[in-house]
């Protein structure tokens, strides 16, 4: 990193905003989680390869995550007693406990927007003890052993033809006065995160960020987040 993009990268910075002035958005797989919840079922679960196909296809823009999804899920065959079994083993990311204590603290209305599974999502959140926090995402049916997606929060002009449109979550239900924080890591939180006030991104968002030029500050966990907000708040 050069001078001036240390200096803007800095400045970026100083404009994170007070606790009383904001909300925070974050991701749920591979943000909160330390893995893809539905690449763990798609890995084992799946009738064939052809999925990698389908994921190859999304990753170069070709088709939006809503194609990619039901595509994939059209290939899982699981059976009522090993659904939930299988997602017990993922765990979250340690930091996201300071996390939310911070912002329980400070009465920061959080919400996850996740292109996954509400099935899944309570899951995992109850298995950690983790309540009370707004989720936006899809859900499913399934007649055993097959597995359908179902988008409530679809759009139709949705730019990169999500499952779930995360801006226009984030559009319905952006308090009034209060300015945007966006936690995520993947192609589906780009869109979003570019209409937030700051982002913090890691992986495959921190990257198409950086080709876009967008500053964001760069995390690998979400203890440095809480660590960041805990120097900038003075807590």
């Amino acid at each position: 990193m050069n001078n001036t993009s240390a200096e803007k990268q800095r400045e970026y910075f100083e404009t994170f905003p007070e606790a009383g002035q904001c909300q925070i958005w974050i991701d749920f797989d591979g943000t909160i989680t330390k893995k893809d919840t539905l690449d763990e079922l798609i890995f084992k679960y799946s009738i064939d390869d052809s999925w990698k196909l389908i994921e190859k296809r999304w990753q170069a823009g070709l088709i939006g995550s809503r194609q990619c999804l039901e595509e994939e899920f059209a290939l899982l065959r699981i059976p009522k007693a090993e659904l939930h079994k299988s997602i017990e083993n993922i765990e979250v990311d340690d930091g996201i406990f300071n996390l939310l204590k911070i912002i329980k603290t400070y009465s920061i209305p959080i919400t996850i927007v996740s292109d996954g599974v509400d099935l899944f999502i309570n899951q995992i959140l109850k298995n950690n003890n983790i309540h009370g926090i707004t989720i936006r995402s899809n859900t499913i049916e399934h007649n055993e052993p097959y597995l359908k997606l179902i988008c409530p929060y679809n759009n139709t002009n949705c730019p990169v033809g999500s499952a779930h449109c995360k801006c226009l979550s984030m559009d319905t239900l952006t308090a009034a006065n209060k300015k945007s924080i966006y936690i995520g890591d993947g192609l589906s939180d780009l869109c979003a995160a570019k209409h937030s006030d700051f982002i913090f991104a890691k992986g495959a968002l921190a990257k198409n960020l950086t080709t876009e030029g967008k500053l964001f500050f760069e995390f690998k966990d979400l203890t440095q987040i809480a660590d960041f907000i805990i120097e900038k708040w003075e807590i």
